[in-house]
This record gives C-alpha cells, structure tokens and sequence, in this order.
C-alpha cells in the first residue's frame, strides 16, 4: 500500500514537473516572440531623419505659406511625430522675423503672425500646441543688410529649431 501511494505521489511529482516544464516552455516562448516582433519592428522601421533645413520663407505681402514651406514643417511634423512615437519628447520652437520695410511695431506683430501661421500648419498635421513655442523678433537679425529685393526677400522668414525636452 505505501508503494502504491509512493508511487502515486511520484507519478503527481512527475507531472507537476511537466505542466511546470511547459509552462516555462510555454513563457519562453512569449518572450522570444516579444523579442522576435521587436526586433523586427526596429529592422523594418526606417528612421526619419531631422529635415535638413531650418528656415522657411515668406513672400513680401503674403496670404499663405507657399508649397515649399508647407513642404518643410511636413517633415518637420513627420519627424516630431516619429520620435513621439518612440518615446521621444520634443519641442518645435518657430522664431519669426521680417525686413526692415514698414514701422518696427508692425513687423514685430508680422513676424509672430508668421510664427504663428507656422504653428497652425505643424497643427494640423499632427504636433502638439503645447509642443511649440512661437517667437515674434521683427526686424532683428537680419540675415542680410542691404535693400535689393534678395535681402529683403532672405530676411522674412522663420527659423525652426528642435529641442528634446524631458517632458
């Protein structure tokens, strides 16, 4: 009788050993397929990359961003976008400036309205308000001095920097 009962208690190990044994089987398994799908989700994601350029331009007199500068905060948008999407904070600040054409009050109000139409466009293509900083500087800065067409046109335009935040 004691060796039916030990041999039953054996049989009860044994099986306990098993479902233990393919519980981790079963646990590993999961695991490696996590790490499987991770893996292949950091092969097949291709990185965006920063856009590489910083500034977008306003015609004299304007009435909307023009096709390159909407081009531009696109990428932007995309970019800020995928690093959110990997866990990465950012904050898009928009500095605006204007030629020296015009009173120094009103192109310091321009200069935030270009900020400003900016920001809506990042907006509307998915960026955070609370992610961008708008800045109106006027006539500060001037990226060329002189009065030919060329330096006024350089001169109206908006500077866009990213910066990680902590968040």
């Amino acid at each position: 009788m004691n060796q039916v009962r030990y041999s039953m208690a054996r049989q009860k190990m044994m099986l306990l050993l098993m479902m233990a044994g393919m519980l981790t089987l079963i646990v590993t398994t999961a695991d490696a397929s996590e790490s499987l799908i991770k893996f292949h989700r950091s092969v097949t994601h291709k990185a965006v990359s920063p856009p590489a350029k910083n500034v977008i331009h306003f015609a004299r007199n304007w009435r909307a961003l023009s096709v390159s500068a909407k081009a531009i905060l696109q990428q932007y948008a995309h970019y800020y976008l995928d690093r959110k999407a990997a866990g990465v904070h950012m904050s898009i600040e928009l500095d605006g400036y204007t030629d020296k054409t015009g009173p120094r009050a009103y192109n310091l109000a321009l200069s935030a309205r270009m900020s400003s139409e900016a920001r809506d466009y990042l907006e509307s293509n998915g960026v955070s308000q609370r992610d961008i900083v708008v800045i109106g500087n006027g006539e500060e800065n001037p990226l060329c001095r002189g009065n030919s067409r060329h330096c006024l046109d350089q001169n109206r335009r908006v500077e866009i920097t990213l910066q990680r935040t902590n968040q």
